[in-house]
């Protein structure tokens, strides 16, 4: 799930930054000054992403909220459910021992966590299409995303 997030973030973060001349080089230049940091920071909130996000497309924005919150739910960011989701307690006559287990096998959490994968890369491409438009449909992009995305 963190890198659900991270796929979201730096698609949003593109089209911020093609949306807005300028944003480039506050991004690129971040790590240069105090004040160039407090700059990025300020302009590169999540809500400020959205707002653009909302620009282009009203129905996208709330598939990037609704992938964005579970992508943190379910541990992009240190959490009850991204821990107790891989969690496991056995029981051993007075004792319990708790696991935890890092690499998931057939199962919900394995599915759930593939179909969130489909969904956001499925959003990154989306989020991504108004930067590069007339590539997408030269290369025939936005219709192989129209038809991945059946049944997600």
């Amino acid at each position: 799930m963190v890198l659900n997030r991270a796929c979201l973030e730096n698609a949003a973060y593109g089209l911020h930054i093609f949306a807005q001349p300028g944003l480039n080089f506050i991004w690129l230049n971040r790590n240069q000054t105090e004040s160039d940091l407090k700059e990025m920071k300020k302009e590169f909130t999540n809500g400020k992403l959205r707002k653009t996000i909302e620009k282009y497309d009203r129905g996208l924005v709330q598939v990037y909220d609704h992938l964005y919150e579970r992508s943190i739910d379910f541990g992009g960011h240190p959490n009850q459910r991204g821990v107790v989701g891989s969690m496991r307690v056995t029981h051993d006559q007075d004792k319990a021992l708790v696991t935890n287990v890092y690499l998931q096998g057939e199962g919900l959490s394995l599915y759930h966590t593939l179909k969130t994968s489909a969904q956001t890369g499925i959003c990154a491409l989306r989020l991504l299409q108004f930067t590069m438009q007339p590539k997408f449909e030269l290369l025939g992009v936005r219709a192989g995303i129209e038809q991945a995305q059946q049944g997600l």
